[in-house]
């Protein structure tokens, strides 16, 4: 049998997983798969499909035989991959967005931006999948308060994380409608 994919009826030589869930579709590059869960787990795996034996890995191992990062975040809050580049990572774990550098050599990640206050960076539970420009500066993510009451829509410097702006969506219900009589 040749090298590339393996018979999808076969079955899997192994098997790599995270706690938690995932709500959103995983970021994918030909190259690499990217996803987060609820639970604070970040994976980040490597695809090969010239080696069947290592398919799938795990780039970054912070505990050997473990396949997930494991964030600071483990709440109730929806999380989602945002974007990846070579050695960078944006997630929306924890209410926030976040931008993570990937340390292949000491197989850590760490931070890039530090925790920003509310009204800096983007706050609130992701709702859509994101979107990015094409030159890849400026997302634009969707997202809830964490009360359920306000929705937005900010485009995002991929650089700085400061909005380049924010448009809120659908309106507020002040009260009971008014009926009126013909």
């Amino acid at each position: 049998r040749g090298k590339g994919f393996a018979d999808p009826r076969s079955e899997p030589l192994k098997e790599l997983s995270l706690n938690g869930w995932a709500w959103f579709s995983p970021y994918a590059t030909p190259d690499r798969i990217t996803l987060v869960t609820d639970q604070g787990d970040l994976g980040l795996f490597g695809l090969n499909l010239d080696n069947e034996a290592e398919a799938i890995y795990s780039i970054v191992e912070q505990t050997p035989g473990e396949p997930a990062v494991s964030l600071s975040s483990r709440d109730a809050f929806r999380t989602m991959a945002v974007w990846t580049e070579e050695h960078l990572v944006w997630i929306m774990a924890g209410g926030r967005l976040r931008k993570l550098a990937v340390d292949l050599l000491d197989q850590k990640i760490r931070p890039l931006w530090s925790d920003v206050p509310a009204d800096f960076g983007v706050v609130g539970v992701p709702v859509h999948e994101p979107q990015v420009d094409r030159q890849g500066r400026a997302f634009y993510l969707t997202t809830m308060s964490t009360s359920g009451q306000e929705y937005r829509l900010t485009a995002v410097d991929t650089e700085t994380g400061r909005p380049h702006w924010r448009c809120r969506l659908g309106l507020s219900v002040l009260g009971d409608p008014v009926v009126w009589k013909d």
